[in-house]
């Protein structure tokens, strides 16, 4: 049995094809401070990560496995974490849903689902799992945007746009002079 522990919905100004390219990377860096990050195939990444509970750090295992990967529509992503010699466990799967709100936009829709088969390890590190879950999620759209953003930057460059990107609350703008030549 699978419980929510997190959910983020936001948009991104590119196209959905450019946000597909760019959300494998954005996972792979995660604010949760991914460490020793092993890329084993195009579906499998192993790492470690160091996590607080209470006043002791653990360092956990993690295995992220690609599950579902249908460009550029939707990702399935299982993040199993091992702790303590295996003693701690959870399975956690993240799943991305992309859809095209126009040419320029595209909407990501994000739910982060937990295992409950251990009622009791689930109630013990449930709100770890949640916070890591809130922050990873808070970290997919921040790195999508900034990466977006360096694109914007490097087309401005390549252009001579002399107006330097403005940054809004969920795009870039760029003001183009009246005598750019786009062909």
């Amino acid at each position: 049995m699978q419980a929510e522990i997190a959910k983020r919905n936001f948009i991104i100004e590119a196209p959905k094809q450019r946000v597909w390219d760019l959300l494998g990377p954005a996972l792979l860096n995660s604010p949760i401070g991914l460490e020793k990050i092993e890329i084993l195939d195009e579906n499998h990444v192993n790492a470690e990560v160091r996590l607080r509970f209470a006043f002791v750090t653990l360092t956990t295992r993690l295995m992220m496995v690609f599950m579902e990967l249908r460009e550029p529509e939707r990702m399935v992503v299982d993040l199993n974490a091992e702790a303590l010699w295996g003693l701690v466990r959870l399975r956690q799967r993240i799943i991305f849903d992309l859809n095209s709100q126009d040419d320029n936009h595209t909407e990501v829709i994000c739910k982060s689902l937990a295992e409950k088969n251990n009622p009791i390890l689930f109630r013990i590190i449930a709100r770890k799992a949640q916070r890591v879950a809130e922050t990873t999620l808070t970290g997919v759209e921040e790195t999508l945007k900034r990466l977006v953003g360096r694109e914007i930057e490097s087309y401005r460059l390549a252009r001579g746009i002399i107006a330097p990107k403005e940054e809004k609350h969920r795009c870039w703008r760029l003001e183009y002079q009246d005598d750019l030549s786009f062909h």
